[in-house]
């Protein structure tokens, strides 16, 4: 198995709580950016424990929610759909 960057994507079950790299990778965004989201409350705040920050996967998971789109299935098809059900 390769120790990569990308390595964290294999993980089959994510920790309860993150530090900055993992919790970026959770959501999809550079580290960078989800810093960037912290700051602006897009991502919820880190827990300082000692000299380390970590995120919760639960408190990650509640603000994807809120992200998460409303009424999906009255936008119109993008094709997407297709896609992801097979029928390309």
């Amino acid at each position: 198995m390769s120790r990569g960057p990308e390595t964290h994507r294999a993980l089959p079950n994510w920790p309860r709580r993150m530090k900055l790299r993992f919790a970026a990778a959770y959501v999809d965004e550079s580290e960078g950016k989800f810093l960037q989201g912290v700051k602006a409350a897009k991502w919820p705040q880190g827990s300082r424990d000692g000299g380390n920050v970590y995120w919760f996967i639960e408190d990650l998971d509640a603000a994807l929610d809120r992200l998460k789109p409303v009424g999906l299935k009255e936008r119109e098809p993008d094709g997407w759909g297709d896609y992801v059900n097979g029928q390309t």
